[in-house]
């Protein structure tokens, strides 16, 4: 998923939530990280009780498209809130903030 941010991903659960807090990044792309990980956590644990309490499963790759499908219709929603703000107010916005989310997930995210 992290493909091409060139990040090094922890590979143990309790390093996650250190290893966001301690990102040095742009705004946005902090923002698209974060939601990555609650996204994925909740799938997850989504599935994991679907398996208990259901006896059903799904594939990973399935379990994934949803949490892209997701992250997609949120980052766009992010969008048109940006696109909401008074142009004045977007004059004075550092450069990264005119970079859309969704421009940031398919660039550095979603390879």
């Amino acid at each position: 998923m992290f493909t091409r941010s060139g990040l090094a991903i922890p590979t143990k659960i309790a390093m996650v939530v250190p290893w966001i807090i301690s990102l040095r990044l742009d705004r946005k792309l902090k923002t698209i990280y974060n939601l990555v990980i609650q996204a994925a956590v909740y799938f997850i644990w989504k599935e994991r009780n679907s398996r208990l309490h259901n006896q059903t499963s799904k594939p990973a790759h399935s379990v994934v498209k949803d949490i892209y499908l997701l992250l997609r219709g949120k980052l766009y929603s992010l969008d048109i809130e940006q696109r909401a703000l008074p142009s004045a107010t977007q004059r004075n916005l550092h450069h990264s903030t005119m970079t859309t989310y969704l421009s940031l997930w398919f660039e550095r995210v979603q390879g």
